[in-house]
Order: structure tokens, then sequence, then C-alpha cells
């Protein structure tokens, strides 16, 4: 599914507000030393955003907790994608002249908070709703921009997660250069809204969560060399003429997986 059919997951009136909980750790694809991977990430991206033949790219599963009786879905695996396709909605959409309303929500004392939410830190919180209530007038220079608004705290460079945000939507920027045609933003946002998509798989309760966390994201370490040179090959195939979006990362995760599987030493367990 779509960042957009997973919030409206049960329909626009009662949308699903993705939340990071305290487990996981900081955004980190804006980091300093996360430039190749971040530009590696967001060429993918935009190849299928602005290639109008291109298929639907599905980028992997997104593990997580619908906790009961609250609207909400708590990321285990797949922060870092969820956080970067979060900014690419609120840039994209908002240079497109979009209604983004779908990213907010009304509480019930009347305030507004955002339907993509970080609990590691309020300060993390408060941006993403304030940056998802800003008007768009001058996002060609986004960062300056957000830095001169009345609710911008200074303080917030400080918060890893707002600075990751702030050189990604950067990033971002540049990766649109000097546009400022609102029709090519609106082709750029038709397909980020059908095109960019995700398995999500829905884990049984909390604790087993916490634990599948611990084991799969080690407290932040790094991608292993293996996923890493997976979406090098991947950033390279999707600049040949003739090459379908995602099928590399989809059979040699699936498909050439299981050939291999069969063939492996008893005894002997794969690590990548």
């Amino acid at each position: 599914m779509t960042l957009r059919e997973l919030i409206e997951k049960e329909g626009s009136r009662n949308p699903i507000r993705i939340v990071i909980p305290q487990l996981q750790r900081d955004y980190a694809q804006g980091r300093d030393d996360k430039e190749e991977l971040r530009d590696n990430f967001l060429d993918n991206i935009f190849a299928i955003l602005e290639d109008s033949n291109a298929t639907e790219h599905i980028y992997d599963f997104v593990y997580g907790k619908f906790p009961e009786d609250v609207r909400e879905f708590y990321p285990v695996d797949g922060q870092q994608r969820l956080t970067t396709f979060f900014l690419l909605h609120v840039y994209i959409g908002k240079r497109a002249g979009e209604d983004l309303s779908f990213l907010l929500q009304r509480k019930k004392d009347g305030s507004m908070r955002c339907n993509f939410s970080y609990e590691t830190r309020d300060s993390s919180r408060l941006f993403c709703e304030k940056l998802c209530m800003t008007d768009a007038t001058d996002f060609a220079d986004i960062t300056g921009y957000i830095k001169d608004q009345q609710w911008y705290n200074g303080a917030w460079q400080n918060d890893p997660t707002i600075k990751s945000m702030m050189v990604m939507l950067g990033a971002i920027r540049d990766r649109c250069g000097n546009c400022t045609d609102e029709a090519y933003f609106r082709r750029l946002w038709n397909s980020l809204t059908t095109k960019i998509k995700f398995w999500v798989l829905s884990l049984d309760d909390l604790k087993s969560s916490d634990a599948l966390y611990i084991k799969m994201n080690s407290r932040g370490k790094h991608l292993t060399d293996f996923e890493n040179f997976k979406a090098e090959v991947e950033g390279i195939l999707s600049k040949e003429r003739g090459y379908v979006h995602g099928s590399f990362a989809l059979s040699i995760d699936t498909t050439w997986t299981n050939l291999f599987w069969a063939y492996r030493q008893p005894g002997v367990d794969f690590v990548c």
C-alpha cells in the first residue's frame, strides 16, 4: 500500500496515525555520514516519479503493531523509509498545491495533530505537526523558509531527528532543481501516491514486537553490506531502459533466494 492508503486504511474519516515509538532510534537518513545512502535512495525514487512509463515500486516490508482501541500504527521496522516518504509527501504535495488534509486530524479539544508523529521527543512531534500546517509560499528554499517561521525553535537543531529531516528536505528540493512548474509537481504527486508502495505486516502483540525490533534493528546498527549492495544495484538498473522498477529487489529477496536456498550446505546458515 501507499503511505496515504495506510493512513486511510479505515477510511478518510477515521485516519490511522503512524507513530514512531520511543523504542525507535532517531531519523538517520539525513545524517552527514549518510549522504551516499540518501542520494541513492532519492535517485531510485525520483527515477520512478519522473518516468511516466514506470510501474509501481514496492519498498519491501514495514513491520509494525496496530494497538487495540486506537487508530494508530507503531512501526517496528521501516521507520526510515516511512519518514522519507512522509517528507516527500509534504514537500511535493505542497509544491503541487495538493490537499494534504489526510496528514492532519482534529483532536477533541479542537487542536490539530499530524498523522505522522515521533514519540522520541516532543520537539520531533511538534516539528511534524508544524511542517504539515505550514503554507508552501517559499518551499523552493524550504530549509531557510522553515527556519524563518515564527514557530521554529532554533534549539531544535540539537534534535537529531529534526536536523536529519531538514537535511532530507533540502536534498528533495535539490532533486527538483529550480523548477517552479506546478504541473511538474502534480505529475510527481500522482506517481508518489500511486507507485511508491510497501507491504505492511502487522505483529500480534507488543512484547514480540519489541523483541523482533531489537533482533532486526540491533538498536541502530548500519545496514549490512548486502543490503547496501542490493540498493546500489537497484539504483544502477533503474537507469537502464527497459528495466522494470523493483524487479531486481523483489527477485533477490524472494524467488532467487528460494532457488539458492535448496543448494545451501547442510548445517551452514546463510548470513547476508
